[in-house]
C-alpha cells in the first residue's frame, strides 16, 4: 500500500460504509446512515456530514467546486455544534474532495482541542491526516493531539496504523514531535 492513503488502511469504530470507492469513516458506536442520531442526540435543522458527503461525492465525480462556498459559510456557523464523529466526517470529504475551505479548517482546528474526548485514535489521525493533506500547519492542533494520543491512558487504543498515520501526517505537515519519534 502506498503512503499517500492512509486513511484507507485505518480502521474507525467497527463500521465502514463505502462511498466512491473511498472508506466513510465511523466513530465508535455511530453508523453511518444519514439521517442517524445517536440516543438523546439532537436533531439539526441541517445536516452538516449529509451535505459534506454529498458534496464529496459530486466533486469526486464532476470535479465541481459547486457548493463548497456555501458549505463553507453554513458549516462555520454550526462548527461549535458539531460532535468528534461530525468533525471527521466533515474533514474527511475535504480530503476526498480535494478541497481546501481555509475558514473552515482554521475553526475546526480551534475546536479539535477543546472536544479531544469526543474522538478516538482513528478519528484524531483522520483529522491530523486531513490537515497534513492540505498542507495546513496547526502547530497547536497537532501537538495538542498529540500529546493526547501518547497519553498513557490513551497508548492502548494506538495500533501500528495510527503510529504511521501519525508519523505521515507529522512529516507531510513539516512538522516535528519528539514524543512521537520516541514513542514510534
Amino acid at each position: 500500500q502506498k503512503m499517500a492513503r492512509p486513511l484507507r488502511l485505518l480502521s474507525i469504530g467497527r463500521s465502514r460504509a463505502a462511498f466512491s470507492g473511498h472508506q466513510w469513516p465511523c466513530c465508535r458506536a455511530m453508523v453511518s446512515v444519514p439521517g442517524f442520531q445517536p440516543p438523546g442526540a439532537e436533531v439539526s435543522e441541517w445536516d452538516v456530514v449529509a451535505e459534506a458527503r454529498e458534496l464529496a461525492l459530486r466533486s469526486a465525480e464532476l470535479g465541481s467546486a459547486d457548493g463548497w462556498v456555501k458549505f463553507e459559510d453554513r458549516a462555520l456557523r454550526h462548527c461549535g455544534t458539531l460532535r468528534g464523529e461530525e468533525i471527521v466526517k466533515v474533514l474527511y470529504a475535504c480530503t476526498v474532495a480535494k478541497r481546501r475551505p481555509k475558514r473552515l479548517l482554521a475553526k475546526i482546528a480551534q475546536e479539535i482541542p477543546d472536544k479531544l474526548p469526543q474522538f478516538d485514535a482513528a478519528g484524531l489521525c483522520v483529522c491530523l491526516h486531513t490537515f497534513a493533506q492540505m498542507r495546513s500547519r496547526e502547530e497547536k492542533l497537532f501537538t495538542a493531539v498529540t500529546r493526547r494520543l501518547l497519553h498513557p491512558d490513551q497508548r492502548s487504543q494506538l495500533l501500528p496504523a495510527h503510529i504511521t498515520s501519525l508519523l505521515y501526517s507529522h512529516a507531510r505537515a513539516l512538522l516535528s514531535d519528539r514524543g512521537l519519534v520516541r514513542f514510534a
